[in-house]
């Protein structure tokens, strides 16, 4: 992707550059708009989010304008592909309270296979992979950062693992959870986990659902 930047033109991120070289849905603020709209509804000023699986930081820059200057937003993104365009794009946009965390999240720490050769969004850990990256867990790196109000997980398959290695700072700390699942067995899966969580699904397009706590 070349260095050459845009001004988003339309949508949330009105006036925030991009890297031109991208898909033109993001300067016309038409990119996945339920999903965009619901995290508008959800983040509040002051709100901590845990973007897993960052990408190019759509959703990451999102999070920082509207969690602003009182929050943080810590993006999870292991491919080393994605990581210059995602800090560009903090960087060109002054997202000072962003933190860039260079791991993938599973149900354990170490390390592990990444496969990046499908394409810069499909990224995910495989035996196969041609890489190997850091790993750890939700509950490891909570132990170190403030507790989530907001997270979103979008890590092509390793949904379940990710769910599993942050149980403890699900159950207890009760953030909104936005999830896109890969796979019905995974799917169910996810799902069976969050219910026994106490969690309620809302379809917000496809296989995107946010997962809030079920009210008395």
């Amino acid at each position: 992707m070349t260095g050459i930047t845009f001004p988003i033109l339309r949508g949330p991120l009105a006036g925030k550059k991009w890297l031109l070289a991208s898909r033109s849905n993001f300067f016309w603020g038409t990119y996945e708009p339920e999903q965009t709209q619901a995290f508008q509804k959800i983040i509040r000023s002051g709100d901590v989010v845990f973007d897993v699986g960052a990408h190019y930081g759509y959703y990451t820059l999102l999070s920082s304008a509207l969690a602003g200057p009182k929050g943080k937003v810590f993006a999870f993104e292991p491919s080393p592909g994605n990581i210059p365009c995602l800090k560009k794009h903090l960087d060109i946009n002054h997202c000072d309270n962003v933190q860039v965390i260079e791991l993938a999240l599973s149900d354990h720490e170490g390390s592990a296979r990444f496969d990046n050769h499908a394409g810069s969004g499909t990224g995910h850990l495989s035996l196969d992979g041609q890489i190997e990256v850091q790993i750890t867990s939700l509950d490891a790196m909570s132990a170190r950062l403030p507790a989530p109000n907001v997270l979103k997980i979008d890590c092509e398959g390793a949904e379940v693992e990710v769910l599993k290695g942050g149980e403890k700072t699900i159950c207890s700390a009760k953030p909104a959870i936005f999830l896109s699942t890969h796979g019905d067995g995974l799917k169910k899966t996810c799902f069976d986990l969050l219910e026994s969580w106490g969690y309620a699904p809302t379809c917000l397009h496809g296989d995107d659902y946010l997962w809030v706590q079920k009210t008395s």
